[in-house]
């Protein structure tokens, strides 16, 4: 008996949480590119794409080089806070150069991929 209950138990907090994900508001994300250190150029850095404050959690970050994909990066998992909205980040080593354009596009949920430009370098 008290497995069964355990077990109806599980299944309306589990039905519940998904009722709630399923009735939350899609949010778009808050998108920051930056440096982990400021840009010398010819020096090694970190390029780092940061989404928070989305949901649903539907997401893809790309990092690009004057406009073209740059392979090997490394993402974070996906996490979220006690209001269910949702957190990302997408990072690479890289060395940059003057003339070069850094990007990150990000694709969230149903909507047209945009792009984000790393100012200010």
């Amino acid at each position: 008996m008290r497995s069964a209950m355990s077990v109806t138990v599980g299944a309306l907090v589990l039905l519940s949480v998904a009722l709630t994900l399923e009735a939350a508001e899609a949010k778009p994300p808050t998108v920051n590119i930056y440096t982990q250190t400021p840009v010398t150029f010819g020096q090694r850095n970190n390029l780092i794409c940061h989404c928070n404050g989305f949901h649903p959690p539907r997401l893809t970050m790309t990092l690009k080089k004057n406009g073209q994909e740059i392979k090997d990066c490394k993402e974070s998992d996906l996490s979220f806070g006690r209001d269910w909205m949702y957190s990302k980040t997408i990072h690479t080593d890289f060395t940059p150069q003057e003339g070069e354009t850094y990007e990150c596009e990000v694709k969230h949920d149903e909507s047209k991929p945009q792009t984000f430009r790393l100012e200010n370098y």
